[in-house]
């Protein structure tokens, strides 16, 4: 008989099976409030331009899967609490020795090419994630037609996420190695509802509904379109001009918006991110190298001020790595408060009496007032900083290869603390001018050996990450989310992080179209 029952996460799977099962097999006569869902209609969303590639898995980066995930599924999902439900993999077994999953695939699942998704297929796929080091994975086998034996590198208590978010994503064997690397890159073939027709790099990307998707019933839409647009107020104003019925919104168009048109449209909003900024601790000559250089830094920020004047009712100040409502959140932590003073007598000791110049570096798609408050902040202690807005592409640049002064990065709210370290230290984003403090890898693979994630080490690495100001936090944010009338039923804010949403859910009221 197998282990798995002594994991909480593991032990609760035929339940959550069941959840997941019932959560997604619903009709089109299923009801969304007093209106049944419709076919028919383009959801077309406003959305940031991806700062990868959005066609294979294992180049994916942070929330660019959002646009490749009405062509590419996972094998299980993983809901904003941790819960497992069955995707690609109808269910899945954890042998005795806790190291090894039997994964049984669907049935009766094609790409969008025509070709079927099968054992061979998922394996070709977790390959590629291990040949790419994204995946804690030692090997994969094929069983039969539809089931793979996956063995862990070593025991994690996160697994279910692993095969629940990017890595695990299912591309066409056949068509990636037909058209080569390059053009799978931007042309995601995968299982999912809408199949891609149209992909413009930075521009737009068109998607239509895949008459082959394995749900039956499903999708309800069309189809689905990007355009990508980097500046806040073109976005807001290509949204209100009827070229998208879908708005990702900045904290001062959500106000806006809500003040003058809230009858007209759907406004959803949920904590899932926190801004941070991230010193050049690891640089040998940097200022920031110095903890109380870091410190001053973080007693330079008034924080409750930047939210008052900055989030328009959609933020709160940070002092820590994880959201106060997540397992590792330090109840009595002060943190370093206000205090100007304070600051600048710590770069006198460091040696900065007279302060130093240096770079505060972000995104081209930053509103650039949240950079010009901090940069004045720091001003008034001493500390120079000249703004740096980049490309995404740049920006990826400084965190795989260095940088040197501040980097204004938000950071994305995940179920656990072993998750949110996984993602941001131990895959494609290494902050490689980040000091990770002493012992940090150590404790988070200890931390990963627990049988579920224990709340003990979730403080510990909190802690490490704010003791000494290796991470400076700013505030916590929402992500908000405009929509028209007509928008239902899109499964933002239910998954793990909000990137992913439910495409094959999503349906549009007639009652309410334009």
């Amino acid at each position: 008989m197998c282990r798995e029952s002594r994991w909480t996460v593991l032990g609760t799977l035929g339940v959550l099976w069941l959840v997941g099962l019932l959560a997604w097999t619903g009709r089109a006569t299923a009801a969304s409030g007093t209106l049944e869902k419709s076919y028919g209609g383009v959801l077309r969303k406003i959305y940031v331009i991806p700062r990868s590639p959005i066609g294979v898995p294992w180049e994916i980066v942070g929330i660019s899967v959002n646009a490749a995930t009405p062509a590419l599924e996972p094998l299980v999902r993983v809901d904003k609490n941790g819960r497992v439900y069955p995707w690609l993999a109808e269910r899945w077994t954890v042998l005795p020795d806790q190291n090894t999953v039997l994964f049984r695939l669907r049935r009766g699942v094609r790409f969008h090419d025509g070709t079927d998704f099968n054992a061979h297929a998922a394996k070709w796929n977790l390959d590629r994630q291990m040949e790419a080091r994204t995946v804690p994975v030692s090997s994969v086998e094929v069983v039969d037609e539809h089931t793979i034996r996956v063995r862990l590198a070593e025991y994690n208590n996160i697994w279910p996420t692993i095969f629940g978010g990017t890595r695990a994503l299912m591309i066409s064997p056949t068509a990636s190695t037909r058209n080569g690397l390059e053009w799978a890159r931007w042309n995601p073939v995968g299982t999912g509802p809408f199949r891609i027709v149209r992909y413009e790099r930075d521009v737009q990307a068109i998607y239509r509904k895949f008459d082959g998707y394995w749900q039956a019933g499903k999708p309800y839409l069309d189809g689905v379109e990007y355009l990508f647009l980097v500046n806040s107020e073109t976005r807001k104003a290509a949204f209100l001009s009827g070229q998208a019925n879908f708005l990702g919104a900045t904290f001062q168009a959500a106000a806006e918006l809500a003040q003058t048109s809230r009858n007209r449209y759907n406004f959803l909003a949920d904590w899932s991110f926190y801004n941070v900024l991230v010193p050049s601790s690891a640089n040998p000559d940097s200022p920031f190298r110095d903890p109380r250089v870091r410190a001053a830094v973080s007693h330079a920020l008034d924080r409750d001020a930047l939210v008052r004047g900055l989030t328009y009712g959609y933020g709160a100040p940070a002092y820590q790595a994880v959201f106060p409502d997540q397992q590792g959140y330090l109840r009595n932590w002060q943190g370093k408060r206000y205090d100007p003073r304070r600051a600048r007598e710590l770069l006198a000791q460091a040696g900065f009496p007279q302060g130093f110049r240096t770079r505060l570096i972000s995104t081209d798609a930053t509103e650039r007032e949240q950079l010009v408050a901090i940069q004045r902040y720091l001003h008034q202690v001493g500390i120079q900083a000249e703004i740096e807005q980049v490309p995404s592409a740049r920006y990826q640049e400084y965190i795989n290869r260095g940088w040197e002064g501040l980097l204004y990065q938000p950071f994305a709210r995940f179920p656990t603390v072993n998750e949110f370290v996984r993602q941001y230290w131990f895959l494609n984003q290494r902050f490689a001018s980040f000091e990770r403090p002493e012992g940090f890898e150590g404790v988070w693979r200890q931390s990963l050996r627990t049988p579920v994630p224990s709340p003990q080490f979730a403080e510990r690495l909190n802690r490490m990450l704010i003791e000494r100001d290796h991470l400076v936090p700013v505030f916590y944010y929402k992500t908000i989310l405009v929509t028209t009338k007509e928008v239902r039923d899109t499964g933002y804010f239910r998954w793990y992080t909000t990137a992913w949403w439910s495409p094959e859910e999503a349906w549009m009221a007639r009652e309410e179209r334009r």
